[in-house]
């Protein structure tokens, strides 16, 4: 989230739930979310609940065998990236398309 107070609201909220044993459910809603509050997809929604929550693992559990450099669904040319030792230039720009 680039807007601080927005971050420090949202993460206190999940705190929050978080302390009174409440799980939340997370999710994008496509049909109402406006081009404001849209994330992208859940994946991405996904990783800022993560950061948000303070986790130290994010697990993903997808239909795909891995990580491409696109998605595999729309784009023929994708390739699997076996191999991730660390966040560099290459991933970067995969995150931004």
């Amino acid at each position: 989230m680039e807007d601080r107070e927005r971050f420090l609201n949202a993460r206190d909220t999940l705190r929050a739930l978080l302390d009174n044993s409440i799980v939340p459910v997370i999710n994008e809603n496509d049909a109402v979310a406006t081009a404001e509050i849209k994330v992208g997809d859940n994946d991405n929604l996904s990783a800022l609940a993560a950061i948000l929550a303070g986790a130290d693992k994010l697990l993903l559990l997808t239909d795909q065998p891995g990580l491409f450099t696109a998605d595999p669904r729309s784009n023929p040319q994708a390739e699997l990236i076996k191999d991730v030792y660390g966040i560099d230039d290459a991933l970067r720009a995969i995150r931004r398309r």
